[in-house]
């Protein structure tokens, strides 16, 4: 998990300062598909370094899409409106979390850590390829 941090602040420090973003909607959403790929490539990989790669390529990809998600947050969102809609994403973004961890937790348990691994990885991929079929994601910029 610190290899993820890793890729994370990697991230941050490339792409955190930037102020003009172009094509927002799919960089971020490149963001999120390095990192299921990464995700998906994991169960097939056995060597530490190789996962600890994949990690830091997982978090990289992942802060991509929070760097993007976050300002865009704070460029179009009113001011007024501000605090309710930041209180409702960090609501889903991580509030929720602990239950995703439960549902995780048993699905592995369940059919196996490997299948879900791969099948999440695979529903992260299809959802990415469901929002770029929308054109206005497309032409974000």
């Amino acid at each position: 998990m610190a290899a993820s941090g890793a890729g994370a602040v990697i991230a941050a420090l490339i792409f955190g300062g930037r102020q003009q973003w172009n094509k927002r909607g799919l960089l971020a959403y490149g963001g999120v598909l390095i990192s299921g790929m990464a995700l998906l490539i994991m169960p097939f990989v056995s060597w530490a370094p190789a996962l600890i790669g994949l990690m830091v390529i997982e978090g990289f990809g992942i802060m991509i899409f929070g760097l993007i998600w976050e300002t865009s947050l704070q460029e179009l969102v009113p001011e007024e409106a501000f605090g309710r809609v930041a209180s409702l994403d960090m609501l889903g973004s991580f509030a929720l979390l602990p239950l995703g961890y439960v549902v995780v937790g048993w699905l592995a348990t369940v059919i196996g850590g490997k299948i879900t691994i791969i099948t999440l990885a695979i529903l992260v991929l299809i959802t990415i390829g469901m929002a770029l079929s929308v054109p206005s994601i497309r032409r974000f910029d």
